[in-house]
């Protein structure tokens, strides 16, 4: 009987010392999915009705931000809702199924671009069309004057250029 009695006695401390230090720990992985859903939001759509192009772009730092795969943003970019933004884009030219600039070239002075960004629509209006020189850099003339959006690709006709579309905020 003792034994049962110790037996017992011992089965509820021991019980009552797990409980007693048990602790809640915060579920990590189910955090880290979150963030992980967060960076692979939609930042902004790209449309450019003269040429029938309608494509999202992912936030900078997403996986999907892949210009093998998607148009891109560059990191230097700003968005469109701050003051005297600099919006940067790109995708590739050329032909195949990520080819989504293949027809940038079609552009002309004058064309409207759109960045839905946070709901609201903002209008670009094209001023200027120039070439520079395939080097990993791309030279813009950043007006802090006004919102700016650039978009850049291969040159179509010759692989040694970038082909630059820049755009002011109409």
């Amino acid at each position: 009987m003792f034994k049962k009695i110790l037996t017992i006695f011992l089965y509820i401390f021991s019980t009552f010392s797990v409980y007693k230090n048990t602790t809640t720990v915060p579920n990590i992985k189910e955090n880290k999915i979150i963030q992980t859903e967060e960076v692979e939001k939609v930042l902004m759509t790209l449309e450019i009705p003269s040429l029938r192009i309608k494509n999202k772009i992912y936030n900078i730092d997403s996986k999907e931000n892949n210009i093998d795969k998607n148009v891109i943003i560059v990191k230097n970019s700003s968005m469109p809702d701050s003051k005297n933004g600099l919006i940067i884009i790109g995708a590739h030219s050329g032909i195949g199924k990520y080819a989504y600039f293949k027809d940038l070239d079609k552009l002309k002075i004058g064309d409207e671009i759109f960045i839905t960004y946070n709901n609201k629509i903002y209008t670009y209006i094209i001023n200027e069309i120039y070439l520079d020189d395939k080097d990993g850099n791309i030279i813009v003339n950043n007006d802090k004057n006004k919102k700016q959006l650039y978009l850049f690709t291969c040159n179509p006709k010759d692989k040694k250029n970038y082909l630059i579309i820049s755009c002011i905020e109409k």
